[in-house]
């Protein structure tokens, strides 16, 4: 696969917390025992453009977001596990980052934006418009998303800057192409914005052509586990229908499949696989 972008980016990624529930929830023929999902971050560090930050795990805010009803049913559901020593701003501090320039986000959801408020200062914030748009949604609805009304407030103050403002440009040259087309992060395609809808609103990957790590494909909540990828093993119906679009989740799902066999040397990363982020050493890579 050619690697078009002449810029390598240096790699890390690690987890902000992690909720818990069942293995069945995420996986057809998996036991009822109770899994630990981690909340994976990943950290691009470009030579111009500085340090860039896919999601940001749990913080402190998804605390105060769910402390009341009906927002606490989101508790109760997946608890959660957050050490304030583990905090986003604390583990970029351990890796020499003071403040990062940049941040994407997949989609909405609380576990992925709730490290963005414990951050010092925030960064420039890219999501996709339809991501945007959803949080004029009543509180009940954003709840029902996965977006805890505060959570909700907290980033409609933001001057959030939809994905569809950066440069289309084609994913066919990476063997993408049954993705459609799709958007340039950097401006130098080392980072390009793929969209995979079907869990949530508006969600969004990127795609890697050159890391310090190889090749890297960060797609979100589109699987929950590359094994469940490999075993071509779906979640159960139910939790397709309650997190988001059933039909386009079985899609994407098949669309990356087919890419995984077609190009094995591309390493796929599910924002709670325990493969690519083990919960014992903070899923570091690099």
């Amino acid at each position: 696969m050619p690697a078009i972008s002449e810029t390598i980016l240096d790699f890390t990624s690690f987890h902000v917390g992690y909720c818990s529930g069942p293995l069945a929830m995420t996986q057809r023929g998996a036991p009822w025992r109770i899994g630990r999902f981690p909340a994976g971050i990943a950290v691009l560090r470009h030579p111009v453009r500085g340090t860039i930050l896919f999601d940001t795990g749990y913080g402190k805010l998804f605390g105060e977001a769910t402390a009341a009803f009906p927002e606490r049913i989101y508790r109760w559901l997946t608890p959660v596990t957050f050490d304030a020593d583990d905090s986003l701003p604390k583990q970029l501090q351990k890796r020499g980052i003071a403040q990062p320039d940049l941040v994407f986000l997949s989609h909405l959801h609380a576990d992925h934006v709730s490290g963005l408020f414990d951050l010092h200062a925030i960064p420039p914030v890219i999501t996709s418009r339809q991501a945007i748009e959803k949080l004029t949604a009543t509180r009940l609805a954003t709840l029902k998303a996965g977006c805890p009304a505060l959570i909700r407030d907290k980033l409609q103050s933001l001057n959030l800057q939809a994905v569809e403002s950066l440069p289309c440009v084609s994913l066919a040259t990476y063997g993408l192409e049954a993705f459609g087309n799709g958007y340039d992060l950097l401006g130098d395609q080392s980072a390009l914005v793929v969209e995979l809808p079907g869990h949530g609103f508006g969600q969004t990957g990127l795609f890697l052509p050159a890391t310090t790590q190889g090749a890297i494909f960060l797609v979100a909540d589109a699987i929950w586990s590359l094994e469940a990828l490999r075993q071509n093993r779906l979640p159960p119906d139910m939790t397709l229908r309650r997190l988001g679009d059933r039909n386009a989740f079985l899609e994407i799902f098949a669309k990356l499949r087919a890419f995984h066999l077609a190009n094995p040397q591309v390493r796929i990363m599910a924002s709670h696989c325990m493969e690519a982020y083990p919960l014992n050493s903070h899923g570091e890579r690099g």
